[in-house]
């Protein structure tokens, strides 16, 4: 009968001496003594620290596996909150509030307002471009089948 050969590893986490096989070491690079010091090996690896866009303090963070995910740029919800209201994405909206009328383009509701942009295109953000309509409206209107898009 052949035995398997095991051999002595020292755990990168807390530098105990432990026993495993040899198997263990093939699909893997590195073997920590249990799964306690693996989960602290993982998350030593993958913590992030940065500074926030607003207030300039460090933080840290653990990286995530989510391709899709925004970047953390902030420290806080606060600071998320200062930086979202200068952003671009807000700013066309303050335009459109204040240069034109309070009620949907189409149907003069004045519930649940929202901005479009006539050429579809976000980084045009002249007032010409822009027209008020309500979340209905809005949703008709990139449906293409309620509102012609050359009535705005």
């Amino acid at each position: 009968m052949k035995r398997n050969k095991r051999i002595i590893l020292i755990c990168p986490i807390c530098s105990k001496e432990f026993f495993t096989h040899p198997y263990r070491l093939k699909n893997t690079k590195v073997v920590c003594c249990s799964n306690d010091c693996k989960f602290k090996l993982i998350q030593r690896n993958s913590t992030i620290t940065r500074k926030c866009v607003i207030c300039d303090k460090e933080f840290s963070f653990v990286k995530s596996n989510n391709k899709g995910k925004r970047p953390n740029i902030y420290c806080s919800h606060e600071c998320m909150y200062k930086g979202k209201i200068t952003t671009k994405i807000t700013f066309y909206r303050k335009i459109a509030f204040e240069s034109l009328p309070h009620y949907c383009h189409f149907c003069n509701s004045k519930d649940t307002l929202q901005v479009h942009h006539k050429d579809h295109n976000r980084s045009n953000n002249e007032i010409s471009n822009l027209v008020i309509l309500c979340t209905s409206c809005h949703i008709k209107l990139h449906k293409f089948y309620y509102i012609p898009s050359f009535a705005l």
